[in-house]
């Protein structure tokens, strides 16, 4: 199955424009409409985005196209997801835990299931959660040496021509990376603070920001989740000479 990209739109005009547009659109381009909004609204318009995922749940029952109709449930699932953990929705975020265990019993080859919660101590029936997985872990071990060439990140392609592909990168890939980041692109300094308004697991947000910040020597101000009005606060209030968006 193909993942379909969730499509970014530009600006409010932009969205209201699609909004207008739906009216008259037929059901395949409706569904791909209803997601891309969905996800575009999930933190500005809660209501708006549920009611859009609903509708494209009920698009995915009707569709005559069933290869089109899993490659957007595929979607429709990640941005449900997110709106159930950013609006504190516990049923819609037990659903989406339920969906994810169905696939991974459905995948051959696939070894563990893990649930992150937003409480390392927190249990979900039927599943392991992180914080169970590493709760008997050593708080210390021993750091393995590793060489500059050795493969330390593996990150997948988005899969929009084909099967996403694991892109291997050295330590010495976000070394330089980081370094290039700091040094040249944008001239960190030991007296600049930073906003890290990316997921450190992003790609992005932990070597761009995270990692560049520390090579510098610099301030990292981080923030959970991009939300304007607290971005703005947090650059007044820690006087952020930098930040880094996708």
């Amino acid at each position: 199955m193909r993942l379909v990209p969730i499509r970014q739109f530009s600006s409010a005009a932009e969205l209201a424009q699609i909004e207008v547009s739906l009216e008259t659109a037929q059901a395949d381009r409706k569904l791909a409409l209803f997601v891309d909004l969905a996800w575009q609204l999930r933190q500005v318009d809660c209501g708006r985005a549920r009611d859009l995922c609903a509708q494209a749940r009920q698009l995915i029952l009707t569709s005559t196209n069933d290869s089109l109709a899993q490659q957007h449930l595929a979607r429709l699932c990640l941005v449900e997801g997110e709106v159930a953990l950013l609006h504190g929705d516990a049923d819609r975020a037990r659903a989406w835990c339920d969906e994810g265990r169905a696939g991974f019993d459905q995948t051959a080859g696939c070894e563990h299931f893990f649930v992150i919660t937003a409480d390392p101590g927190a249990s979900v029936d039927g599943a392991t959660t992180l914080g169970q997985a590493v709760a008997d872990q050593p708080a210390a071990f021993e750091a393995r040496l590793t060489d500059p060439d050795d493969t330390a990140v593996i990150l997948y392609t988005s899969g929009t021509t084909g099967t996403p592909k694991g892109a291997e990168l050295t330590h010495d890939n976000l070394r330089q990376n980081c370094t290039v980041t700091a040094k040249t692109l944008i001239g960190v300094s030991e007296q600049d603070v930073i906003l890290g308004a990316l997921p450190l697991f992003h790609s992005f947000g932990q070597v761009c920001g995270l990692n560049a910040s520390i090579a510098a020597g610099a301030c990292l101000t981080l923030i959970p989740r991009f939300m304007p009005a607290k971005a703005l606060s947090i650059i007044e209030r820690d006087a952020v000479r930098e930040l880094g968006l996708i």
